[in-house]
């Protein structure tokens, strides 16, 4: 089986636009995303979706300076764009990440493939029940079942969050979760908003370094030094934003 991990990432925001090419670190956002999902040894490759948009050449010139390659789809439409994604890349498996995640780790999304690769799953994420930080997001689930989803789901938000179709229907597929042994969930560390992205940028300043790399349970220990850190957006995650 081809296992492939797709990245969806697009500039047009509506809550931080452009949030994804946001300098972090030195870098573009995108890039720390991108670059730790590489670190998965079941990957074997790692695709950017993104949009026909004109908006969205920014993000193909950026993926193609780092030898990602691209695939380009409908705005709207993301489960599409997924779907067509795959097919153009002859997958077999799809492990999908959104591009907002600077702190994505490298061992929760590699347990996460694991545990499908291990079972008779049609669909396998850690978010079914939240356990882990919001930001560490892994799903992955096969073509097959992305193909069914695509041609059965009729909701605009079914379309626009790709895998919402699947775990609405567990009769319909196997769908399995990943726990954490401790709960995490109060750590947010995705950037939908702007002060998630300084949120970011005070986790880079507490532990970046040498080390761009850093794990969740670097994460948890800053946190448990300097818990103030969890003001700066911790009330967007009691919203549920």
């Amino acid at each position: 089986m081809k296992v492939a991990a797709i990245v969806q990432a697009r500039m047009s925001s509506s809550r931080f636009a452009g949030k994804v090419l946001k300098p972090l670190a030195g870098v573009p956002l995108l890039w720390h995303t991108l670059q730790r999902v590489r670190q998965v040894p079941e990957i074997e490759e790692v695709i950017l979706a993104t949009s026909t948009a004109d908006k969205d050449i920014p993000l193909v010139a950026f993926a193609q300076k780092e030898r990602i390659p691209v695939f380009r789809g409908s705005e709207s439409d993301v489960l599409e764009r997924y779907c067509l994604a795959a097919r153009v890349f002859r997958l077999d498996v799809v492990v999908r990440v959104t591009g907002d995640c600077p702190f994505i780790d490298p061992d929760v999304t590699g347990r996460t493939v694991r545990l499908f690769l291990d079972t008779s799953s049609d669909y396998v994420s850690n978010t079914l029940v939240r356990t882990f930080p919001r930001g560490t997001d892994t799903e992955v689930f096969t073509v097959e079942a992305l193909e069914r989803a695509h041609a059965r789901a009729s909701m605009q938000e079914e379309r626009e969050h790709v895998t919402m179709f699947m775990y609405r229907h567990p009769e319909m597929f196997a769908c399995q979760g990943l726990k954490n042994d401790r709960d995490l969930s109060y750590i947010r560390h995705c950037v939908d908003y702007e002060r998630d992205y300084f949120f970011a940028k005070a986790l880079f300043h507490h532990l970046g370094g040498e080390n761009l790399f850093f794990s969740t349970k670097d994460v948890e220990e800053i946190l448990r030094q300097h818990p103030w850190l969890l003001e700066i957006n911790g009330d967007l995650e009691k919203k549920g934003a």
